[in-house]
């Protein structure tokens, strides 16, 4: 309790006026953005709710920039130092592969100089396919009553009142999944809607525009977002091996990061960081929220925060300043 009261009372300051943490390191993630005072075109279906705007965005940067210098992982795991013991170092990274990591997002990188990581899912990129996710949303802002089978059997499911129990059933459904399951209940699931509903992934050449940026770097994702805990050994093989080799054939990059899809826990598993460090990542991460902590030499479970495109401007900073004032007493680590 009293550290929710210390969080409150410093909604409004900065980073520096916290108590000195473990770490003065952290890696933030986002997935996609809008542009809401000027909509993009977009070539496929992209839930608004699950959509960073884009002026917040960029407030966002402006306020982390106050006390923190924006590096890319390399820099900041490459045990370099903080040119001032004052000031906070800050990975961004991207999730997916969207289109609007491009078009929408970087160039507000580019005005703050900073790095960027894109952890990407290759079986979206170029190819049409949807993501599960991205066809739950589609489903929900559609609206009305469907019987849908979902793996559980048939459910009839009025989605202007029960919205969030469809999200919680297909959410369970399809994450626990491995990756030829859930692939077969997508399809299914399309045939019932009997509606054509096309991602709005990058291209190879957009993907190829995006890392010739010197601020942009790319990491693995799995070629699928395959839930690692679920994976049986030859599964896991088949969707890195996959995921990594086009990355390096189609952008003639070295892949050393990689960022387990989900990234809890529960959807890593206790084996997951060795199963994953086996492929010769150099680092791995998670969506646990808290500083990175060198001194663990946890290097395949670094954590994560991942910012709910949910979240306010104030909400934002509370949820910063929460994970390091957490870090600060040592409340919680990550993935023990």
């Amino acid at each position: 309790m009293e550290a929710k009261r210390v969080v409150k009372a410093l909604v409004s300051a900065g980073l520096s006026c916290l108590p000195v943490p473990k770490s003065r390191q952290l890696i933030l993630c986002w997935h996609t953005f809008r542009n809401t005072e000027n909509p993009e075109l977009r070539r496929g279906y992209v839930s608004e709710s699950r959509s960073q705007s884009i002026l917040l965005f960029e407030r966002q940067l402006t306020w982390l920039s106050k006390f923190g210098d924006f590096v890319s992982l390399d820099r900041m795991l490459g045990g370099v130092a903080n040119e001032s013991s004052n000031r906070w170092q800050i990975a961004i990274t991207f999730d997916d592969g969207y289109r609007d990591n491009l078009s929408l997002a970087l160039p507000v990188l580019k005005k703050f100089e900073a790095p960027v990581t894109l952890f990407v899912a290759t079986d979206y990129i170029d190819s049409g396919k949807t993501p599960w996710w991205d066809l739950v949303d589609w489903v929900v802002d559609q609206g009305g009553v469907r019987t849908l089978d979902l793996g559980e059997g048939p459910r009839k499911f009025d989605l202007t009142h029960r919205v969030e129990e469809f999200r919680s059933v297909a959410r369970r459904c399809f994450r626990g999944m491995q990756a030829d399951e859930r692939e077969a209940r997508v399809i299914y699931l399309i045939e019932q809607l009997s509606a054509a509903i096309a991602n709005d992934f990058l291209t190879w050449d957009e993907l190829r525009e995006f890392v010739s940026c010197s601020l942009c770097s790319v990491g693995a994702h799995t070629a699928s977002h395959v839930n690692v805990a679920a994976c049986s050994s030859a599964m896991l093989q088949d969707e890195i091996e996959r995921n990594v080799n086009i990355l390096n054939s189609r952008l003639g990059v070295d892949v050393r990061h990689f960022a387990f899809p989900y990234g809890s826990a529960r959807e890593i598993g206790e084996a997951g960081p060795a199963r994953v460090s086996k492929f010769g990542f150099e680092h791995a991460f998670s969506t646990y929220p808290a500083c990175v902590d060198p001194s663990t030499n946890k290097k395949h479970v670094i954590p994560r925060m991942i910012v709910s495109p949910r979240l306010d401007f104030i909400e934002f900073r509370a949820n910063i300043k929460k994970v390091a004032l957490k870090d600060c007493f040592s409340v919680a680590r990550y993935h023990k």
